[in-house]
């Protein structure tokens, strides 16, 4: 390109400027030299290449996120359980305790039962409670009477007091009396006799026994190896009615009309017995009467 030229062309771009800050926009005009001279019009065509950056955002799809339940845990239900409502007991059922603040009951089946339950009771100020058994007990080979009478077999049924004790060796602890048993201790069992029910001592230096029916109490070393009386008809109340009732040791059968115990439970009771103890014997509906 000549000076010329290129003067011609630095005037046409200062023309295309001028007019573009004069807000004059469109077609540029080419302008013409006042000259002779024809000028050569160079046509400079500027083209801005305008370059859209697209920034294609790829969305990735929606993913919904279902939370995982929670773990079953697996609830076993038992089926309910009702306790049966306790019944009374049968110590609140004896009508009359004769003011005990003990009471052991002998509880037998029915009226020709051999045996039968014993419990002991203790009065506190919440009402009766039970201080030891239930025990499995022997009672007399005949079963059950209000009145037995003498050789008969049978037990006595009611609410009777304790009296003395005895054994074969000193006294384990029983508070209402005690005593030894040798070879001259009686218990007179004769309704013919002032004696009758009683214990008595004759020496055999004495000569015969004056009674025509009485047990030595040496001769029952395993029964009586510890024993109470039992209050029935003490006094006596009747001759013949009954007599030589007595709490002991178990034989492991039937009685002649006793209570009977293995010997550990009756230590047991002996130990717990005092002056306002009662017992409560006879078959079950009877006892409930009492």
């Amino acid at each position: 390109m000549t000076p010329r030229h290129a003067r011609t062309v630095a005037a046409i771009l200062a023309i295309g400027l001028l007019a573009t800050a004069c807000g004059r926009h469109g077609s540029t005009r080419t302008a013409a030299s006042s000259s002779t001279t024809t000028a050569t019009t160079v046509s400079t065509t500027t083209t801005v290449s305008t370059t859209t950056t697209s920034t294609t955002t790829t969305t990735a799809p929606s993913t919904t996120t279902t939370a995982a339940p929670p773990p079953t845990t697996a609830t076993t239900t038992a089926p309910p359980t009702t306790a049966p409502a306790p019944g009374p007991q049968l110590i609140d059922q004896i009508a009359d305790t004769g003011g005990a603040d003990k009471v052991m009951t002998v509880d037998a089946s029915s009226w020709s039962s051999e045996t039968a339950t014993v419990v002991l009771w203790q009065r506190t100020p919440g009402g009766w409670a039970r201080v030891a058994g239930p025990w499995s007990a022997r009672t007399g080979y005949g079963g059950w009477s209000y009145t037995p009478g003498e050789s008969t077999g049978r037990s006595p049924i009611g609410s009777f007091t304790f009296g003395t004790g005895f054994g074969l060796a000193s006294n384990p602890g029983y508070r209402l009396g005690w005593f030894v048993v040798g070879a001259s201790d009686y218990w007179v069992e004769d309704p013919a006799s002032p004696d009758y029910n009683t214990h008595q001592v004759w020496p055999a230096s004495r000569g015969a026994v004056p009674w025509n029916h009485y047990e030595r109490l040496v001769d029952q070393p395993v029964a009586y190896q510890d024993a109470a009386l039992i209050d029935f008809n003490v006094p006596p109340s009747g001759h013949g009615r009954g007599s030589g009732i007595f709490l002991h040791v178990s034989k492991g059968h039937a009685t002649a009309g006793c209570v009977a115990l293995p010997r550990g439970e009756l230590l047991t009771a002996l130990r717990w017995i005092d002056a306002r103890t009662r017992i409560v014997m006879g078959p079950d509906r009877e006892i409930r009467k009492l």
